[in-house]
């Protein structure tokens, strides 16, 4: 089978990750790495940080179907450069340069696959150098079975919710408790004939 993706175009930081960390996902039926001591950065090798001054855009498909643990392990090591790449702009840039930073948009989808512990800290520090997360998950227990304290996290930190239809009792009344409710008071009247009818209770206090 041939190899999934060029290794060559693969950084010596994530290489080295792969080879330290990832060992039993190196198996030929997924991607061949027999020369993967001798695979170079390319000039056409792209960190996040590189496509994000660029003002490029860039798409990113893992199959976490056909190839669940390559995908899921390749997916934790993308939001690691991103990672990356907040803290580069956090470097390069200060108070007073800030307002040159060009903002940046990323979108997630299926964040359960990808995520791990320290997603927190990306959503927690990327509002500083202008980047925009969105992300999207099926149901609460999607991040919960990774961490019940990420989860909450995650709802704590993050301004806009968009929130389909949830069939699950349990899910619906985690966010209808995290929204939080409003106290308010309705006042009708009964009229017959044209005139108002009082209350008995109305009455009493005559």
């Amino acid at each position: 089978m041939k190899d999934v993706f060029p290794v060559e175009l693969l950084r010596p930081s994530i290489i080295k990750i792969i080879k330290d960390h990832y060992p039993k996902l190196l198996e030929k039926e997924f991607v061949n790495f027999k020369d993967l001591d001798e695979a170079v950065l390319t000039h056409d090798g792209l960190s996040l940080n590189d496509v994000w001054s660029s003002k490029s855009c860039l798409y990113i498909g893992l199959p976490v179907l056909g190839y669940p643990k390559v995908a899921k392990s390749l997916g934790k090591m993308i939001l690691g450069d991103l990672s990356n790449a907040i803290y580069q702009k956090y470097s390069s840039y200060n108070s007073d340069s800030l307002d040159s930073l060009e903002p940046c948009a990323v979108y997630i989808d299926e964040l359960s696959a990808v995520i791990y512990d320290g997603f927190i800290e990306i959503l927690n520090k990327c509002r500083g150098v202008k980047m925009e997360l969105n992300f999207a998950f099926q149901s609460p227990s999607d991040i919960e079975k990774i961490s019940t304290s990420l989860l909450k996290q995650i709802t704590e930190n993050t301004s806009n919710w968009f929130i389909f239809k949830q069939r699950n009792e349990e899910s619906a009344s985690y966010f209808s408790k995290s929204i939080g409710t409003l106290e308010g008071k309705k006042q009708t009247t009964r009229i017959e004939n044209g005139e108002t009818l009082i209350s008995p209770n109305n009455l009493m206090r005559f």
